[in-house]
Formats: C-alpha cells, structure tokens, sequence
C-alpha cells in the first residue's frame, strides 16, 4: 500500500461525460500520487469525482459523508483536492485580498517573491478550504 502523500482535504464533484471525467483524471493525477478507482470508460454519466487523502474514484459515490461538495466547481474542486501538508506545491496562497497558486513547494519561504507581487506577507498564508470554498463561490 503506498503512503499518504500528505492529501487533507476529501471533496467531491459532479462528472458530465467521459470527456470531463478524462480531464479531472489528468488534473487530479498532475497535483499528485492517488491510487484511481473506475476507469472513466466504464462508468455511467452523469457520475461523481470523490477524492480522499489517497484515492480517486469514479461513479456513484454511496457514502460521501464528511466529502466537500464542489458541485460543479472544477476550480474548487482541484483547488480542494490540491491540499496538502507536506508540500505547497499547486496550493493557493492569500494575504486576505490577493491569491496566487504556488507552482513550488515551500513559496512561503519566499518572502521577495510575495513583496514583488505585492501581497502582505505578514498576513499571507496557505488558504484553508474554508477560504477556498469562499473564494471560489464569489
């Protein structure tokens, strides 16, 4: 069994076709390590995309107890699906008014990349699902 990469955050969203379905797939597998249940192929649409600390699953998704629900939001969905405690890479950062996406793993150590952009980096941090749930939906 391979180990917990570090994934925090179980969230879950509705899949259209198989061509969405192949898209997620190819996302979810770029932000990192996660064993894939049901092959896109194979599944009935409309369907579900769970995705816990360590798998990713296609189809009907029976027990999504304590799962975000990102309903269509792909963004939020990946944005969800990307958070991680042993790494920063592909998590979104915020000083409370501006957001950016890390493409490395350890951007807070950064302090002049944060100041260039004109964040606050005293109030800049990894954002919470919380936040991304907000950020998203506005």
């Amino acid at each position: 069994m391979k180990k917990n990469k570090g994934f925090t955050t179980p969230c879950y969203m509705a899949v259209k076709d198989g061509n969405h379905a192949n898209r997620l797939l190819i996302a979810l597998k770029s932000i990192g390590d996660r064993k894939v249940y049901g092959i896109p192929e194979n599944i009935t649409y409309p369907c579900v995309c769970g995705v816990s600390t360590n798998i990713i699953s296609f189809g009907e998704l029976n027990d999504l107890a304590g799962f975000i629900n990102c309903e269509e939001s792909e963004d939020l969905f990946l944005a969800l699906a990307s958070l991680r405690n042993d790494s920063d890479i592909h998590q979104w950062f915020t000083d409370g008014e501006k957001w950016v996406i890390s493409d490395i793993h350890s951007l807070l150590e950064l302090k002049e990349y944060f100041q260039l952009i004109k964040f606050d980096y005293s109030k800049t941090h990894k954002a919470t699902a919380e936040e991304l749930i907000k950020h998203f939906n506005s």
